[in-house]
């Protein structure tokens, strides 16, 4: 989770911050050396058992990355930059000569009502994307096989599991009944 969330900030807030993805990258790497020393060393090793794709993380991390598309074009529209005023700069937006926020300094010429919507429609022209390349990836056989061993794998413990609640539920109440 801590992957997650740490991703999250780097969508979200790389705009304000572009060293963000470097400080996270060597953050990373010394996480991943000091859980193997943990791993190796201070721990008996994890139980093995089979799993197919990223499981919950990768919905989390798709959730992650729309809400940090939002949260960039958000940043982009409304962050002032410093500068003067001048007299055709009005209350809703500023004539982009002047400072300003990063969409009225790259779209100058360009009205209030003009720049949000170029804004709102790029962060759904990538959200599109996102959803588009989501849905037309192609699975090959072994991984769909894969998944339905999984599955499987998953549905048998399950079953396993609730029969010996049963049993257990059964001998209680035979031994509660003598």
């Amino acid at each position: 989770i801590e992957l997650v969330i740490q991703y999250g900030l780097i969508m979200m807030f790389t705009v304000a911050f572009p060293l963000a993805p470097l400080l996270a990258l060597v953050n990373v790497h010394i996480e991943k050396r000091l859980d193997a020393y943990k791993l190796v060393k201070l721990m008996q090793s994890p139980e093995p058992r089979m799993v197919v794709g990223m499981g919950r993380a990768f919905n989390a991390f798709v959730v992650v990355t729309g809400l940090g598309l939002l949260v960039s074009g958000l940043l982009l529209y409304f962050t002032q930059y410093p500068g003067g005023v001048c007299d055709s700069c009005t209350m809703f937006g500023n004539c982009g000569t002047c400072g300003g926020t990063s969409v009225e300094l790259i779209l100058p010429e360009s009205s209030t009502e003009e720049r949000l919507f170029l804004l709102a429609a790029g962060e759904h022209a990538m959200l599109f994307f996102m959803y588009a390349c989501f849905t037309s990836a192609s699975v090959g056989k072994d991984i769909i096989h894969e998944q339905y061993r999984q599955k499987f794998y998953e549905n048998r413990l399950q079953s396993m599991e609730s029969a010996n609640d049963l049993h257990r539920a059964r001998r209680s109440t035979h031994g509660a009944a003598q």
